[in-house]
C-alpha cells in the first residue's frame, strides 16, 4: 500500500525536501494499475493513502442503524454509508454516515462535494485519534458545519459545530459537545426531530 510512513518522513525532512503526495487522480489509476489490493479499504487523505481500521460486526451494526436514523430525520438527503467525498484533489475520504443534499440521482457522475455536505459522522472503536486529530480537523477545513464522532468504547456521542480557524492557521471546531446515552440531538438541518443517543448504540 502506498503511504508516506514516518520514517520516510524524516529521512526527506532531513534533507530539506518533501514527499511526493498523490492526488485523487493518481489515486484512481493506481488502483486501476492494481498497485492496491483489491480487497482493500483505503481513503485519500491530505494526499496520502489511509487504510481504514477493519469493521468490527459492532461498527458495522452502528453504521447501518445510524444510517437508518438519520434517514428518518432527513427523509428528503442522501445517506451514503462509506462512499467517497471529494474534497479536492488531494482529499477524498470515506466518511462511515454522509448526509448530503438530495436527490441521491445527483451523484451519479460525480462524488458529492463539501458543499453538498449536511452531516458527516465516524463511527469509533480503534479509530477514535484519527476521527479526532486527523478527519476533525479536515472537515472543519472545508467548512462542514457539524461533525459527528459516535465513539462506541465509550458509549457516547461528540458533536463538532462551528468550524474555525485559529491565530496559528489550524481549522477545527470551536463548539464540541459530549452527549451520553440518556441525551438526544437534533442535527443543525434535520427536518423531522431529534435522535436518542441509545438508539445509535450497540449496547
Amino acid at each position: 500500500m502506498l503511504n508516506v510512513s514516518d520514517v520516510v518522513r524524516e529521512s526527506v525532512a532531513a534533507y530539506g525536501a518533501s514527499p511526493r503526495l498523490m492526488t485523487v487522480r493518481d489515486y484512481y489509476r493506481a488502483a486501476e494499475k492494481g498497485v492496491f489490493d483489491s480487497d482493500e479499504k483505503l481513503e485519500l487523505i491530505r494526499g496520502e493513502v489511509v487504510e481504514l481500521s477493519p469493521q468490527k460486526s459492532a461498527h458495522a451494526w452502528a453504521t447501518g442503524n445510524l444510517a437508518k436514523a438519520l434517514q428518518a430525520v432527513f427523509p428528503d438527503a442522501c445517506i451514503r454509508s462509506q462512499f467517497p467525498l471529494h474534497l479536492d484533489d488531494f482529499n477524498e475520504p470515506e466518511p462511515d454516515v454522509l448526509v448530503a443534499e438530495g436527490p441521491d440521482k445527483r451523484y451519479v457522475k460525480s462524488h458529492p462535494s463539501a458543499r453538498d455536505v449536511i452531516l458527516l459522522v465516524e463511527v469509533a472503536d480503534s479509530s477514535l485519534r484519527k476521527d479526532r486529530m486527523l478527519k476533525g480537523p479536515l472537515y472543519a477545513e472545508f467548512g462542514i458545519q457539524e461533525y459527528w464522532i459516535l465513539d462506541l468504547v465509550s458509549s457516547r456521542l461528540e458533536v463538532y459545530r462551528e468550524p474555525v480557524r485559529d491565530a496559528n492557521g489550524k481549522w477545527n471546531y470551536s463548539l464540541v459537545q459530549t452527549l451520553d446515552p440518556q441525551s438526544s440531538i437534533a442535527p443543525l438541518r434535520a427536518t423531522a426531530g431529534s435522535i436518542d443517543v441509545v438508539r445509535l448504540l450497540p449496547n
